[in-house]
């Protein structure tokens, strides 16, 4: 299922069994009244990602976010596939990110930008597309 598709609850155990693209997430967001851009990795840099990540965490009302979608192994951790997660902080001084994981087997992080970059440069067997981040507002 790629971008476009209808998301209504029949469409729930795919999920649960595939997962979501880059797409679908921007997809479930904008279905929740967020203005989404979807950025791929190979449309961006290392440090076009860390600009609009700055610039959507540094809002004081919260009104916009970061959500990354990695390939896990590539980031260092223990699982082989790709992952959705919102960015929660970032430290300039050690150029790394926090990544509040959403998922319970798995618990946050810190990354680095370059690092975190590269686990999202790589391809999405579902799309062939690279993965990348969600710029949501809400």
């Amino acid at each position: 299922m790629e971008s476009g598709t209808s998301l209504n609850i029949t469409n729930v155990i795919y999920f649960l069994c595939a997962g979501l693209t880059l797409a679908e997430v921007g997809d479930l967001l904008k279905a929740h009244g967020c203005h989404v851009t979807v950025v791929y990795a190979d449309d961006s840099s290392v440090e076009k990602f860390r600009q609009h990540s700055v610039e959507a965490m540094s809002h004081a009302d919260s009104s916009s976010a970061i959500v990354v979608n990695y390939h896990m192994q590539t980031l260092g951790q223990s699982l082989l596939f790709g992952h959705h997660s919102p960015l929660a902080a970032y430290h300039a001084d050690t150029d790394r990110f926090l990544l509040l994981d959403v998922w319970p087997d798995t618990s946050e992080c810190w990354a680095t930008a370059t690092s975190l970059y590269a686990a999202m440069n790589t391809v999405d067997g579902d799309t062939g597309k690279t993965r990348g981040y969600c710029i949501a507002q809400f």
